[in-house]
């Protein structure tokens, strides 16, 4: 038998005008049962029974903001935003959902073997309680506020069946169980906090600062998981937070350079936006004037322009030559005399006045407003993951104070803290310290960093800067240990600029000589002299493995141990100085190089061509195109287990060999990379008259990876040219005079045709032995041809031909191979 019963989003919608918190209208109630009785021949009894039931509360207050501002009386667009501000002291939205859930299983089954005999009763059970808490607040237009919470709670139930019937004193003592549990909000499994907060600057609200963008968003994140019990007794449970930092900007220069009327007049006429010439209607001046015998006459015509054209007929409409003077910019003199009456038409002369230095100012204020927008964006994120955790959460924000001040504490749940908070907890007895348990603290902190710059200094040419950093670092600290242990890991990237050293080839008749390649060996003695430089009168550590050592704590000796020059410290800033083309004793020694090293990327379009005198007669649009690519990576690191640090990144590694401490870093790069691309060196397509597209473009690249365990450096090179053609015959029955589609369709047949050849070569540079070996290289050479035909507005016919020829430059790493294909492609559309 089956029994069911359900109330679903039970309210009274009673609101008051202005919505009170008490309103009927605000309260939401659901509920619901599910009972399942079953029995057979094998089982006595089989109950199932779900329980489900919600309480939801949501207020959305309406009131009108505070303006301490609205008393300025000053009508300025630029107070407007001032006198406009106000503030809302409640939040835009408050709800609260708490659901509660039950389920219960009993069986009892009869024994096939003895009728007298009782089974032992089979339960399962389950009751949690949900709670969930969400506001939302706008104190000021542009802030915006949200917090949300959610704790998962388990009712502590006794074992063993609920059966008032069966078991009245069980029954009891379960009751009693689940009412204290519930007083006490029942046994926390999970919490989720999460926080975030937008601020847009309002700069579009005052025109002054309208050429501005800015906003800035936090986003904080905190979950409490409860840990595994052995026997009775808890390991710890696991937090964790996540904050991030999201800064956003934008300068539109174009914008501000506009505000002042001399530099818009400048950008408008060296727009690319193409406007419709307005011209200025020239003013005129009529009226009939008799001559005179003994002197000339002044006519006064009020057009404040003293160029004039100055047009005489006789009554009867015919032309009369007469001799004219302009006397100032509203008369002019006719000395013509005479005692005929005219008609004087009076017009005045239009006409764009330029002189050399004018021009020479506008062009070199054009150039000078070249740097058109700015575009920045910076992120910065950071993440604690602690388990071990003993205290459990309260019922505010996740936080209890059963052990002393709130734990874990607010800062950490709203993510204002750094791994010295591992530190704070152990000293206040938050942690399970047990060395048993190793699993680690683990702190994380990314740093992203965007620039964009948008270039056009002279107009057509665009040019975009691109400048991108990236650094990721992740430190496992072993807290449960005295001197707390701690591994480091990452990786890094960033914008990179190598042209110094690019466009070069290594041909196999010189052994594949490379310039940058000897200065990479020759910087690699002035790096580590630099290193072992910094390390004078620091001291040896004495901890460590330099506990018993008879050289703990005396001055660095380079006797005792030097620096290894074939180390990534003195290999990355060697490999970076010869390939950047920067002096060996000015580069920096960090593999990790700040935001002051970003070198930009950048790409380059003009499209200006079509103004050069003629060009536009048969070409419809001409775009050259240039983009240059360049990154330097850290792919991953981790960090030495037995380094001591004496100051900084500056420290000590135990020598395999030696057993004596030799300087290095704390961390161990295997590899970097420099990735460079010209995508393209140089490019162009234009279009003629008839249709017929052209496009080219030349490309070059490589990858240079530094493997500092290997001793070697691969280099990858490509270089690839590219020509295409194509062309669109619109109507192309009409051309085969063949009867169309009709329904508004254009037959077209469209052609493509692409021609590429590309070069690819790998070498391996041994660094000790400054031998150089190539492992392969291949040329390829492509053709491609398509023709796509639209027979009607469902069907379309493809063909295409691909021939590919590859031949290896290094006979033993392959075979020559040609591989070539071609086929029909019909495609139907069903689609309406």
């Amino acid at each position: 038998t089956v029994e069911s019963f359900s109330i679903s989003n039970l309210k009274f919608d009673i609101q008051s005008t202005n919505p009170k918190p008490w309103d009927p209208a605000n309260f939401t109630l659901n509920y619901s049962f599910n009972k399942r009785k079953d029995q057979d021949p094998t089982t006595e009894y089989e109950y199932t029974n779900d329980y489900r039931g919600s309480f939801q509360y949501t207020w959305t207050p309406y009131i009108k903001g505070l303006k301490p501002f609205g008393w300025i009386k000053s009508k300025s667009k630029n107070l407007k935003y001032i006198k406009e501000w106000e503030f809302n002291y409640l939040p835009s939205n408050i709800s609260f959902l708490t659901t509660m859930s039950r389920y219960y299983y009993e069986q009892q089954t009869r024994s096939e073997v003895d009728q007298m005999f009782q089974l032992p009763v089979s339960v399962s059970k389950n009751f949690l309680w949900d709670r969930q808490l969400n506001l939302s607040w706008n104190p000021i237009k542009s802030l915006n506020l949200s917090f949300t919470s959610n704790t998962s709670a388990r009712i502590d139930e006794t074992p063993g069946a609920v059966n008032k019937r069966l078991f009245p004193d069980e029954y009891k003592q379960w009751r009693d169980t689940v009412i204290h549990s519930l007083l006490r909000m029942g046994t926390p499994w999970a919490y989720n906090q999460n926080f975030v907060g937008t601020y847009k600057a309002p700069f579009n609200r005052i025109p002054v600062l309208d050429f501005l963008t800015a906003s800035v968003s936090y986003n904080a994140t905190y979950n409490w998981d409860r840990g595994a019990e052995i026997e009775g007794i808890s390991i710890g449970n696991n937090i964790r937070n996540q904050a991030s930092w999201n800064y956003d900007g934008r300068l539109n220069l174009e914008s501000l350079y506009n505000k002042f009327s001399y530099l818009k007049k400048v950008n408008q006429r060296f727009s690319n936006r193409k406007r419709p010439a307005v011209v200025k209607k020239a003013k005129k001046f009529e009226r009939n004037f008799q001559l005179k015998q003994d002197t000339s006459i002044v006519i006064t015509h009020n057009l404040r322009n003293k160029k004039v054209k100055v047009v005489a007929t006789t009554i009867d409409g015919k032309p009369f030559a007469v001799r004219t003077q302009p006397r100032d910019a509203n008369s002019v003199e006719v000395t013509t005399r005479g005692d005929k009456t005219l008609k004087f038409t009076i017009t005045e002369i239009i006409k764009e006045e330029k002189n050399l230095w004018s021009e020479i100012g506008q062009h070199a204020t054009r150039f000078a407003m070249g740097i058109r927008s700015v575009n920045l964006r910076y992120r910065t994120s950071h993440s604690l993951n602690l388990p071990l955790f003993g205290p459990d959460i309260g019922n505010v924000f996740g936080q209890t104070n059963s052990r002393g001040p709130m734990a874990p504490g607010l800062d950490f749940a709203f993510g204002f803290t750094d791994e010295d908070y591992i530190t704070k907890a152990k000293e206040r007895g938050w942690l399970v310290i047990d060395q048993d348990q190793t699993s680690p603290a683990i702190w994380s902190r990314t740093e992203e960093f965007n620039l964009d710059i948008d270039l056009e200094p002279i107009r057509g040419l665009k040019i975009k800067l691109t400048n991108n950093r990236t650094d990721n670092h992740t430190n496992q600290i072993q807290f449960m240990y005295d001197n707390m242990p701690t591994m480091y890991s990452g990786s890094y990237t960033k914008t990179h600029c190598a042209i110094a050293t690019s466009l070069r080839t290594s041909k196999a008749d010189n052994g594949y000589q490379s310039e940058a390649f000897d200065k990479f060996l020759s910087n690699i003695p002035v790096i580590a002299q630099r290193i072992q430089n910094r390390y004078e009168g620091l001291l040896y550590p004495r901890e460590g493995f330099m506990a018993n050592n008879p050289n703990a704590g005396r001055p660095f000796d380079p006797e005792v141990g030097p620096v290894n020059q074939a180390s990534s410290d003195v290999l990355i800033p060697a490999f970076l100085a010869a390939y950047t083309g920067t002096d060996a004793k000015k580069i920096y020694l960090t593999p990790f190089p700040s935001l002051r090293h970003i070198l930009p990327n950048w790409r380059v379009t003009y499209d200006g061509l079509l103004r050069v005198a003629g060009l536009d007669r048969w070409f419809k649009n001409i775009t050259l195109n240039h983009a240059y690519q360049c990154t330097y990576t850290v792919g991953s690191y981790s960090s030495y287990l037995n380094w001591i640090g004496v100051n900084g990144t500056l420290g000590f590694n135990q020598d395999e060999l030696t057993q004596q401490p030799v300087p290095s870093s704390p961390y161990n790069i295997s590899s970097v990379a420099i990735t460079e691309r010209f995508a393209p060196l140089i490019g162009f397509q234009f279009t003629l008259k008839n249709d017929l597209k052209f496009n080219a473009e030349y490309r070059n690249g490589r990858t240079l990876t530094l493997n500092s365990d290997a001793g070697q450096l691969v280099e990858a090179q490509n270089k690839g040219l590219i020509i295409g053609v194509g062309y669109k015959i619109v109507g192309f029955n009409t051309i085969l005079k063949m009867r169309g589609s009709g329904h508004g369709i254009s037959n077209d047949l469209t052609l493509q045709a692409d021609f590429s050849l590309q070069e690819n070569q790998a070498l391996i540079r041994r660094i000790e032995s400054a031998y150089t070996q190539a492992t392969s290289g291949t040329r390829t050479l492509g053709i491609n041809f398509s023709a796509n035909y639209v027979m009607s507005r469902r069907v379309s016919i493809a063909a295409f031909f691909d021939h590919q020829v590859n031949t290896p430059l290094i006979s033993s790493s392959a075979f020559p191979t040609t591989n070539s294909s071609y086929g029909l492609t019909f495609n139907l559309s069903l689609t309406r």
